[in-house]
């Protein structure tokens, strides 16, 4: 599917004063889901008045979405990366980030953090398997409230940029019970190594699970 498809995708157009998260946003999941193909030109006049947005909060997006790999920039203008590749990039490195975080943070989580994350857990066994968009939250903050203590912001940061890749409800939907109580099992794992403050098993049981949890296909083949 191509840009010219765009109108029936988005249902209608964002507002004019949309903020380039929402164009980074939606462009984002159009190109990991394979709407928008690879190699197809995305040409600046055309989507932003197909979105109906200014150029400046689309030319952000672009930006980031280069820095992403999903975007490319081309003597003929920008175009979507090959998804596929960009993706194991960006798999390897939030397995890199995250787990180096993870061993960072382990020293400095204290009982009201093992509290929050023990509480994260007995919720991700309670709620159903159709509740993604509950499920994706939870998780999220799980990982959130450990990374949160690595006390280095730029790490912070380059975590944030790639939060979003992976973990989503179309990522959820490949999940059978099985493999989501192995990665709640995962979590309580990660829990019991940092209430040891055991930094390097904190590390090796983060990247462990992020290697299996990325491991699900799921996006554009």
């Amino acid at each position: 599917m191509t840009v010219d498809a765009l109108d029936e995708l988005v249902g209608r157009r964002l507002s004019a004063v949309s903020s380039a998260d929402v164009v980074y946003e939606l462009l984002r999941s159009l190109i990991l889901d394979g709407r928008l193909e690879p190699g197809h030109r995305l040409r600046e006049v055309d989507m932003s008045q197909r979105l109906g947005v200014s150029r400046t909060p689309l030319r952000e997006a672009f930006t980031r979405l280069i820095g992403n790999r999903l975007l490319e920039r081309t003597s003929s203008g920008v175009v979507v990366a090959n998804v596929k590749s960009a993706l194991e990039g960006i798999r390897a490195i939030r397995i890199a980030l995250e787990g180096y975080a993870t061993r960072l943070a382990a020293p400095h989580l204290n009982e009201s953090d093992f509290e929050f994350l023990e509480a994260s857990i007995e919720l991700a066994l309670a709620l159903p398997i159709e509740a993604r968009t509950e499920r994706v939250r939870n998780n999220t903050a799980f990982h959130n409230r450990i990374y949160d203590a690595c006390g280095v912001s730029e790490l912070q940061n380059a975590i944030d940029n790639y939060a979003g890749f992976f973990m989503s409800e179309t990522n959820l939907a490949a999940l059978g019970r099985e493999n989501t109580l192995q990665a709640i099992d995962e979590h309580k794992q990660l829990l019991n190594a940092i209430r040891s403050q055991d930094a390097d098993e904190a590390e090796k049981v983060m990247r462990a699970h992020l290697i299996r949890g990325f491991g699900i296909p799921s996006g554009p083949k």
